[in-house]
């Protein structure tokens, strides 16, 4: 079975949109990890500011 090269067997254009995901993702993941009241406190933050009002 002959290799494939990963560059080769995917666009630019597809890599840029799986990259483009892929952050999204993070970036969704760390703010809800650092902006969500935290467990211990349900208060603050992970940053340690207080929760704002709703």
């Amino acid at each position: 079975m002959p290799r494939t090269d990963f560059a080769s067997a995917w666009s630019e254009e597809e890599i840029g949109r799986l990259a483009d995901a892929a952050l999204a993702e993070l970036t969704r993941r760390l703010a809800t990890r650092v902006f969500a009241p935290t467990e211990e406190t349900g208060d603050d933050d992970a940053l340690g500011r207080p929760r704002s009002p709703s």
